[in-house]
């Protein structure tokens, strides 16, 4: 019996081409918490960037599980490494990388370049404040996303051992402390609302979305994933646009 669901935000809940729920998955989402299902989002999203959503959410996993918090509590907060932290900032400065990084409470960006304003515009969000990395590195930051092709990802990895890349994109990548994950994140609401991890169900279509799929009872991945992401999924739903979330809980039996 399912009594939490886990979502991603970036093409599982929303489009990546008009950036809202559609009306069906909106009715879906309703229909669950009806039955009494908790309902939490799982994202590499820091909070200022959650979009407004028209249904109340439970929880939230934030940053790949950075931070996990249920509304008015903290629940889990762990900020990368510093000198994981301070190595990255010395590379991408060195090396002319474009760096995004998410804080406490706020997000900057040390140079904006044309797949800068791409990662933007793709996932229609602020650009942040131009910051200078020296003070980057001077702050918790609990995501770090590095502008760069995947031929790079192993020797950062090298010299950020108590990271992790979880990259679900192939011009850019998410840096997270190595115990944060949406999985982790997972962890940590299911114990607080007292849920047996059997009894949930998960939706997601990247490959920071692995994790979580793999640690759920239910693994649904949407049709828009790519083909290494469908090979952790229990059932293929059709597309965000399609309405997948909805097709998979009908078929699944979730809701009526």
């Amino acid at each position: 019996m399912v009594k939490a669901a886990f979502f991603d935000i970036d093409g599982t809940l929303l489009s990546y081409y008009t950036h809202r729920l559609t009306s069906a998955t909106i009715d879906t989402l309703q229909a669950m918490r009806r039955k009494g299902i908790k309902l939490f989002i799982a994202s590499g999203r820091p909070t200022i960037l959650f979009p407004q959503m028209p249904v109340a959410f439970d929880g939230f996993i934030t940053m790949n599980g950075g931070n996990v918090y249920v509304p008015g509590q903290v629940l889990h907060s762990q900020p990368i490494n510093r000198d994981d932290a301070s190595a990255w900032f010395n590379y991408a400065e060195r090396e002319g990388i474009c760096t995004m990084c998410f804080s406490d409470n706020d997000m900057y960006i040390n140079f904006v370049d044309e797949e800068a304003l791409g990662l933007k515009n793709g996932l229609d969000i602020p650009m942040p404040p131009v910051m200078d990395v020296r003070r980057m590195a001077e702050r918790n930051n609990y995501q770090i996303i590095g502008i760069m092709p995947p031929s790079r990802d192993a020797e950062v990895q090298s010299f950020m051992p108590h990271c992790r890349l979880p990259r679900w994109h192939d011009s850019f990548t998410d840096i997270v402390c190595a115990d944060n994950s949406k999985a982790s994140g997972m962890d940590v609401l299911c114990r607080h609302f007292g849920i047996d991890m059997a009894d949930t169900i998960a939706f997601g279509d990247g490959g920071n979305d692995i994790e979580m799929l793999d640690h759920s009872g239910i693994a649904v991945v949407m049709g828009n994933a790519k083909p290494r992401v469908k090979e952790h999924a229990d059932f293929i739903t059709l597309t965000v646009e399609e309405d997948g979330i909805t097709h998979a809980a009908k078929e699944l039996g979730i809701v009526d």
